[in-house]
């Protein structure tokens, strides 16, 4: 009976820190994604048009052009993710495909 509770009782903290663990990799996403928001507005809006040094221009239109990529493959992690934890494919990429198609829609 003991090394039954016992084994739930590890069974359950190894969940809890499978869970914590998955957090916190999310929060890293969610930071990046924050960050690389911005980017994508810098590349709509060119804040360093007038700029003459080109090794800034450089570093700065190398560091931007990684933020539509970056969301492309979070997505994809993301949608592959909840794909997983839903065990149905299917059902999970048809909701993100009606997602998208109501975005270009409105």
């Amino acid at each position: 009976m003991r090394a039954e509770q016992s084994r739930a009782e590890q069974s359950r903290a190894e969940q809890s820190r499978a869970e914590q663990s998955r957090a916190e990799q999310n929060y890293a996403i969610d930071v990046v994604k924050y960050i690389m928001a911005f980017c994508v507005i810098a590349i709509h809006t060119l804040p360093l048009k007038n700029v003459q040094n080109e090794v800034v221009t450089s570093l700065f239109d190398i560091f931007v052009s990684l933020a539509v990529p970056f969301f492309f493959l979070s997505s994809g992690y993301l949608v592959e993710k909840k794909c997983k934890k839903r065990n149905d494919k299917i059902f999970v990429l048809n909701k993100q495909i009606q997602k998208l198609i109501r975005y270009y829609v409105i």
